[in-house]
């Protein structure tokens, strides 16, 4: 069955969103048949302007008191996001409906947020279950490693670069433990000059042969104030 929903009013605010987003009145103003709006609406791939349409036909026959539905509508420019309500209008004689379209923007946008400060909440919990763990299987790697230097002097070079590595994978560990408790990081009087020679170790024993390495670094610069295991990561990723 075909039904005709000719639009009888409409309040400025609809008027005011049709000339921003380039909807004539023609189409959508007094007089026009409203679901021939959203037929259109439908051609153009808007997919909510359909389900809008069966949402009005099932107010006008009775089988809903009322209709509801979120959509976004986005524009150029910005993300927006509406909530249409359909319900019928009292009265006597032929069946009529009111079709507000609230716009929900800020109430998504602040929606979103929150669900990234759950998402961040859930990941500091995540990463202290994790650090603990691999903080434990640390542990003795780095005992471990005392006990092979003793036993292999000659080796102790190879043996003090990976105690280092493994130290520093320790205080990484306490950096996440600390993420997730949702303090500040230590900073204390850093060496400079000792981090980079740390870094030499590293890149040493771990680059290929065929590349050579030279550092030249004053070791009287100054110290400074900081995390040593994140200018350690910042030497790293350079």
């Amino acid at each position: 069955q075909t039904y005709v929903l000719p639009i009888f009013a409409t309040n400025k605010g609809w008027k005011d969103f049709a000339s921003q987003n380039g909807l004539p009145l023609a189409h959508a103003g007094d007089g026009v048949n409203y679901l021939e709006t959203c037929a259109r609406a439908a051609d153009r791939s808007s997919s909510a302007a359909a389900r809008m349409a069966e949402g009005i036909r099932e107010v006008i026959t009775g089988k809903k008191e009322e209709f509801t539905l979120e959509y976004d509508c986005h524009s150029p420019h910005e993300k927006r996001w509406f909530l249409c309500r359909v319900t019928r209008f009292a009265g006597d004689g032929s069946v009529r409906v009111v079709v507000a379209h609230e716009n929900i923007t800020q109430m998504k946008l602040l929606e979103r947020q929150q669900i990234r400060s759950q998402r961040m909440e859930s990941l500091g919990t995540l990463a202290g279950g994790m650090a603990h763990d691999f903080n434990n299987a640390l542990s003795p790697i780095m005992v471990g490693m005392q006990l092979l230097k003793e036993k292999y002097p000659e080796e102790s070079e190879i043996m003090d670069m990976f105690y280092v590595s493994t130290r520093r994978g320790a205080e990484m560990v306490k950096q996440l433990l600390t993420f997730a408790r949702g303090a500040e990081g230590e900073r204390k009087p850093v060496q400079v000059s000792q981090l980079v020679r740390e870094m030499e170790n590293i890149i040493a024993g771990s680059f290929p042969k065929n590349i050579r390495l030279t550092v030249e670094c004053d070791q009287r610069l100054p110290t400074v104030l900081g995390d040593a295991t994140q200018l350690h990561q910042v030497l790293l990723n350079l």
